[in-house]
C-alpha cells in the first residue's frame, strides 16, 4: 500500500513538472518572456534545458549580463556547441563587450568556416568596432565562398570608411549588376559620386534607379542634389519641387532648392526656402551666405547684413580659439626641445591672451635658461615686471592675480641677470637716475 501512495505521488509530480515544462516552452513560443522566466524560477531543479531556457529567456527580456553566466556555465559542459557560442556572443555584443564577442566568433569560425551567419555577425560586428582592415580581409575571405550582395555591402563598407572610395563604387555596381532594385546601393553609389564630385554618374544611376521606382524619396533627394552641384539649376528645381510636393520639407531639401532658387535668380522664392532651413540649421555658414545675399537683393536688406555678420563671426575662429591652439603648439615644441619655436607660439598666444602675463616671464625664463640670450630675457622678464599691481607686497598673493612669488621669482632673475652684465660690461659710461644723466666718475 505504501509503495503504492508514493509511485502516485512521484506521478503526480511528474505530471506536474511536465506541465510545467510545456507552459514554459508555450510561453517562450509566444514571446511571453516574463511568464516564461516565473515559471522556470518556480522549479525547484534546475536541469540543463531549463538552464538554457532561461539564459534564452533573459537574453529575451535585455538582460544580458545575467545570461552571459548561464551560457558560459552549459558551455563547460558542451564546449563547442555552436548555437550557445552564437547566442553568448550575441550578449557580449549587446552588453558592449565587443572584444570578447569578437573572440568568440572567430572561435566559431576557426571550427565552422563556412558558417555563413557567424561570418556576417564577425564582419558587421569589427565595422561597430571601426576595425575596418580586419573587417575587410574578414569580408574578402568570405567572398571566396559567398558572393552574395549583403557580404558586398559590408565589403563596400569598408572601403568607404577607407577612403577606398573607387573599390567601394565598384561594389556597388557589382552588387546593382545582380540587383538593380536595391535603392540603398543605389543611394550609396549616388553619394559616394556626389562626395568625389562626379554629379553626371550621380545623375545617370539615380535616373536608372527612378525608371523603376520614381517615389523613392532617398533617391530623389540625391538626384536634385547631384543636378544642383551640376549647375543645371532648372532641372534641380524641378526635382525638388516634386519632392516639396511629394512632403518632403526637410532641411537639405530646402536648403538646396533655395540655392537653386538663387542661382536662377528668383530671389525670394530664394529667400522663403533658405529661411525655412536656417530654422534647423542656424550656425551652417553656407547656408547664412546665401539666405544674406538673397535678403539683400529682396525686402529684407537689414536681415541680410544680421545673416552677414553671424557668417562672418562664425567663420572667423575666435581669441579662445587660437589661444588655446598656440599653446598647444608650444607644448609641443617644449617636449620637441625646440626652445625658439616654443618661443614663437608663446608669444603669437599672448596676442590672443593679452592678460596672461605669465607667458612673458616664461617667454623670459626660456631665453635665460634654454638659449643664455640675457638680452632678450632682460627684455621679457622687466615686461612682466611691469604688469605687477602697484599695491602688492612681495607677501601678497591676492585671488585672481599672479601670485606674488612669481613676481619675487622674475626679480631675482632679472637682479642676477644685471650682476651678470655689470661684472662683464663694467660700470656703464652714462647712467640715468630719475630722469637725469650722469657720467660715471672713473
Amino acid at each position: 500500500m505504501r509503495k503504492t501512495l508514493i509511485a502516485t505521488f512521484l506521478c503526480a509530480c511528474l505530471s506536474i513538472s511536465a506541465q510545467n515544462h510545456s507552459s514554459v516552452e508555450e510561453a517562450i513560443s509566444n514571446y511571453d518572456y516574463s511568464k516564461a522566466l516565473q515559471l522556470i524560477d518556480s522549479e525547484k531543479n534546475a536541469t540543463t534545458k531549463l538552464t538554457s531556457q532561461k539564459a534564452l529567456v533573459l537574453k529575451g527580456l535585455n538582460r544580458y549580463t545575467e545570461a552571459i553566466p548561464l551560457y558560459t556555465q552549459l558551455l563547460q559542459k558542451d564546449s563547442k556547441n555552436v548555437r550557445l557560442l552564437t547566442e553568448l556572443a550575441e550578449c557580449y555584443r549587446l552588453s558592449g563587450k565587443y572584444n570578447e564577442a569578437s573572440n568568440l566568433y572567430k572561435q566559431i569560425l576557426e571550427d565552422n568556416p563556412e558558417n555563413r551567419y557567424a561570418s556576417l555577425q564577425y564582419i558587421s560586428l569589427l565595422c561597430g568596432m571601426e576595425q575596418f582592415k580586419r573587417a575587410k580581409e574578414a569580408c574578402q575571405t568570405y567572398l571566396k565562398n559567398d558572393s552574395s550582395n549583403i557580404s558586398l555591402k559590408q565589403l563596400a563598407q569598408c572601403h568607404e570608411a577607407l577612403n577606398e572610395n573607387d573599390s567601394a563604387m565598384n561594389c556597388y555596381n557589382h552588387i546593382l549588376k545582380n540587383d538593380s532594385t536595391d535603392y540603398i546601393a543605389t543611394a550609396r553609389l549616388a553619394s559616394l559620386y556626389i562626395k568625389c564630385e562626379d554629379y553626371v554618374n550621380a545623375i545617370i544611376c539615380t535616373e536608372k534607379y527612378k525608371e523603376i521606382d520614381s517615389s523613392q524619396i532617398v533617391i530623389n533627394r540625391l538626384n536634385a542634389q547631384a543636378y544642383c552641384l551640376n549647375k543645371q539649376y532648372k532641372e534641380a528645381i524641378n526635382q525638388y519641387e516634386k519632392l516639396v510636393a511629394q512632403g518632403d520639407s526637410s532641411t537639405l531639401t530646402c536648403h538646396y532648392l533655395g540655392i537653386c532658387y538663387y542661382a536662377d535668380e528668383k530671389f525670394y522664392e530664394a529667400h522663403d526656402y533658405l529661411e525655412a532651413a536656417i530654422k534647423n540649421d542656424p550656425n551652417n555658414i553656407n547656408l547664412l551666405y546665401y539666405l544674406a545675399r538673397a535678403c539683400a537683393k529682396t525686402s529684407w536688406k537689414k536681415e541680410g547684413i544680421d545673416y552677414m555678420n553671424k557668417a562672418i563671426r562664425l567663420t572667423t575662429p575666435s581669441d579662445e580659439t587660437y589661444t588655446n591652439l598656440y599653446q598647444g603648439l608650444a607644448d609641443c615644441y617644449n617636449l620637441a626641445q625646440k626652445p625658439k619655436e616654443q618661443i614663437q607660439a608663446l608669444l603669437e598666444q599672448y596676442k590672443y591672451d593679452k592678460n596672461n602675463h605669465q607667458l612673458l616671464f616664461t617667454v623670459g625664463r626660456i631665453y635665460q635658461d634654454a638659449l643664455e640670450d640675457m638680452s632678450r630675457a632682460k627684455k621679457y622678464l622687466e615686461m612682466f615686471m611691469a604688469t605687477r599691481p602697484e599695491k602688492q607686497t612681495k607677501e601678497e598673493d591676492p585671488e585672481g592675480t599672479i601670485s606674488a612669488s612669481l613676481y619675487n621669482v622674475a626679480e631675482r632673475r632679472l637682479d642676477a641677470i644685471r650682476k651678470e652684465q655689470f661684472f662683464r660690461e663694467g660700470v656703464p659710461s652714462k647712467m640715468i637716475i630719475n630722469n637725469k644723466e650722469y657720467k660715471a666718475v672713473n
